[in-house]
């Protein structure tokens, strides 16, 4: 998996981590869902709103909707998008899928959050 930084854009350092470790259970519904939908990627936001101030938007945009200091990791079919103003919200999240017999979601596991709500679709930090 390859990934583009702000930090890797404007240093001469070795490359920073991603802003999200995304889970190989993640990784392969991700890689799913692009696989279905050629020539788009995922864009991961935060806008406000949720029980706890913080809510988790995606869209699929296309490479004419990407900004230059968005986060970019790319996968096998397409690229995960971070948005360039929800990074340090999200930095050292862990992405995971989860599915059961009933129900199946991406779930967070994002160090920032000081709380989450119940469904872990907003969080405050």
């Amino acid at each position: 998996m390859r990934f583009f930084s702000l930090a890797r854009r404007f240093s001469n350092t070795a490359p920073a981590a991603p802003c999200i470790t995304i889970k190989d259970c993640a990784k392969e519904h991700l890689n799913h869902l692009l696989k279905q939908k050629k020539n788009s990627h995922i864009k991961l936001s935060l806008i406000s709103g949720g029980c706890n101030g913080f809510r988790y938007c995606w869209d699929w945009v296309s490479d004419n909707d990407l900004c230059q200091k968005d986060e970019i990791i790319d996968l096998d079919n397409g690229k995960f998008i971070v948005d360039s103003r929800s990074v340090f919200y999200v930095l050292g999240s862990e992405l995971y899928f989860k599915k059961n017999d009933f129900d199946a979601a991406f779930e967070f596991k994002n160090p920032k959050a000081s709380a989450q709500c119940g469904c872990g679709e907003s969080f405050s930090v």
